[in-house]
């Protein structure tokens, strides 16, 4: 299966790294780490989160962390593609 992050996905991740190496930098590379991590893993088995907040979205939260990221599987001809949508903290709306 081929990993996409949308823009919007991979602005999220910029935040989340730049936020979290003002706190500490360290912190931010097992931060970035243990999302790199889960996204491995849906890679291999997309099915493991839950069914998202929209139709058509899965949801799966990083262990230990306060993050959820929001993917959907698109079928195609060739292969199958996991679309990262969002990585949010799970304090952070999600109306938008």
């Amino acid at each position: 299966m081929r990993l996409r992050l949308t823009e919007d996905a991979a602005s999220d991740l910029d935040g989340i790294k730049t936020f979290s190496e003002d706190v500490d930098v360290s912190l931010a590379a097992r931060i970035v780490g243990q999302i790199g991590n889960v996204l491995s893993l849906l890679k291999r088995y997309p099915h493991l989160g839950h069914e998202g907040l929209r139709p058509g979205t899965f949801e799966m939260p990083v262990p230990r962390l306060p993050i959820v990221i929001v993917y959907r599987i698109d079928i195609g001809a060739r292969e199958e593609e996991l679309v990262v949508l969002r990585v949010y903290h799970i304090r952070q709306d999600r109306a938008a």
